[in-house]
């Protein structure tokens, strides 16, 4: 009896953190000074989104900070905010400040996402800077 209560509860438990896990679907990406653009991986958002970007006061250069639609065709814009340098500190390679909220949306339907960063100007570089979506 013992044995099939802790094996139904085992089931119960990994259930639960899956359904968790997929509640909290967060995908981020960084850009350093050298490169001129940065993608992150795709994710399914099917519910409110926080959209969240960083350009660290070292950058030389504003960066734009956006969110594609991963289509069949060409990917479309879906948002775009220019973000100046020092809107935010990082420390190497990793964010230290999510504090800019730039985008906040409950999604009307489905939508397979993206970050994108992109230093402002043609092939342009000098940004230090990051993106991070959460579904």
């Amino acid at each position: 009896m013992l044995k099939k209560f802790l094996i139904s509860f085992i089931v119960i438990l990994a259930f639960s953190a899956s359904v968790a896990a997929s509640a909290y679907n967060p995908v981020s990406v960084t850009i350093i000074s050298s490169q001129s653009s940065a993608d992150s991986s795709t994710i399914s958002c099917s519910n409110y989104i926080d959209f969240y970007g960083v350009n660290d006061a070292y950058s030389t250069n504003d960066l734009y900070c956006e969110l594609y639609n991963d289509n069949w065709g060409p990917d479309t814009q879906y948002y775009s905010t220019l973000l100046s340098p020092g809107t935010g500190s990082m420390s190497q390679g990793q964010v230290s400040s999510w504090h800019n909220i730039f985008y906040q949306r409950t999604l009307d339907k489905e939508r397979d996402l993206y970050v994108h960063l992109d230093p402002a100007g043609w092939n342009s570089t000098g940004c230090h800077g990051a993106g991070k979506l959460v579904d």
